[in-house]
């Protein structure tokens, strides 16, 4: 398990990808990509929550199903969203200093989540429900498609339960 002190960026300001599971680096580095894509500067939650869309482990799939959130259409409509103009790919690295305060505090409240579940790593479902905690564009979008944020979380704590009635493997694991 993470210890209280631990942080999710390393002292030189690199996340520190341990505390990750697998699917979570994938997250991560989906992010950075639909922040280039997107010719952002930095990593914000919405890139986050395209990362999480673009590379969807079970349970974050089993979420967005019972949910009704089309994660093909929803990863285009958000990069369109999100495109700024200009024609040149910024440089990024999932470094402190390439992320926005609420992409810092998406990473950081999942850390906290995975803690609380005394799991070791982050998981994918601890950076989505991280994404939807947030009071912020992410939701604000899902919830103009008539999909609440309580909503939303309800059914990933559902999605996690049933995955792991199961005991199917996972990415996330």
């Amino acid at each position: 398990m993470l210890n209280a002190q631990s942080d999710v960026f390393l002292p030189n300001g690199y996340v520190n990808r341990h505390g990750l599971t697998a699917a979570s680096a994938d997250v991560l580095d989906e992010a950075m990509a639909a922040a280039r894509a997107t010719r952002w500067e930095m990593i914000c939650s919405a890139h986050i929550f395209m990362g999480l869309v673009a590379t969807p482990d079970h349970t974050v799939g089993q979420w967005a199903r019972q949910a009704g959130v089309g994660l093909g259409q929803r990863l285009v409509r958000f990069r369109r969203l999100f495109r700024k103009p200009g024609t040149r790919e910024p440089i990024l690295r999932t470094h402190r200093e390439f992320m926005t305060g609420d992409g810092i505090a998406v990473l950081r409240t999942a850390r906290e989540r995975s803690e609380e579940l005394n799991r070791t790593r982050i998981t994918p479902a601890d950076l989505l429900w991280a994404v939807l905690a947030q009071d912020g564009y992410v939701i604000a979008r899902l919830s103009d498609d008539g999909l609440p944020a309580p909503m939303l979380r309800v059914l990933l704590a559902e999605a996690e339960r049933l995955h792991s009635a199961s005991g199917g493997p996972s990415r996330s694991a």
